[in-house]
């Protein structure tokens, strides 16, 4: 988490302060990689933090120039006690523009994260998984490149609500995570 605040001013500073009208309007898809950082809390973990990369691709509609319905898939790859962890976040996704004329987001997610352990996917008697709801807030700002691409610089954060984790199928206690990412999508409207 301190490294995505580090790098937090660094992203407000290429935000330019004045925006000219945006066209936002029909079907618009989107994708960005991303830095991950959090932290997670669970039972028998043998880390509390990871950072590591990840990226989204989102498929939405824009029902208005400041309201965009859409749905979201983000993948991480994430090193976690020696051992790498695929995860996953699937979800609804809502992006409102406070001044629709500005590029200026602020998107809502509801959905199902999915944890694994990817180092032990061939040794079922270690593979551990932890499936749970999820909630995630972002803030980002839509540059347009032309009449219908867009630069947009975000930050985000993701919360795995506490569920529990199953070691080969069978429940080892329970597990919450919380993820913040910094990132540039790439959005065609």
């Amino acid at each position: 988490m301190k490294s995505v605040v580090r790098l937090l001013p660094a992203l407000l500073a290429v935000i330019p302060i004045a925006a000219g009208a945006q066209e936002r309007e029909g079907f618009s898809s989107s994708y960005g990689p991303a830095i991950v950082s959090g932290s997670i809390s669970c039972d028998t973990c043998n880390a509390d933090s990871f950072s590591g990369a990840g990226g989204y691709l989102r498929l939405g509609q824009y029902l208005k120039p400041d309201l965009l319905v859409a749905f979201e898939a983000s993948l991480h790859t994430l090193p976690l006690a020696y051992t790498r962890h695929d995860s996953g976040f699937l979800s609804a996704a809502v992006q409102w523009y406070p001044a629709p004329g500005s590029g200026i987001y602020v998107k809502g997610n509801l959905g199902v994260a999915r944890l694994v352990n990817a180092d032990d996917e061939d040794d079922e008697s270690r593979k551990s998984t932890l499936t749970a709801p999820s909630l995630g807030i972002s803030l980002g700002y839509d540059i347009s490149t032309s009449r219908s691409f867009m630069l947009t610089p975000f930050v985000s954060v993701t919360h795995v609500v506490s569920s529990d984790y199953k070691v080969n199928g069978q429940k080892a206690g329970s597990a919450s995570a919380t993820a913040f990412q910094l990132g540039l999508g790439f959005t065609w409207y």
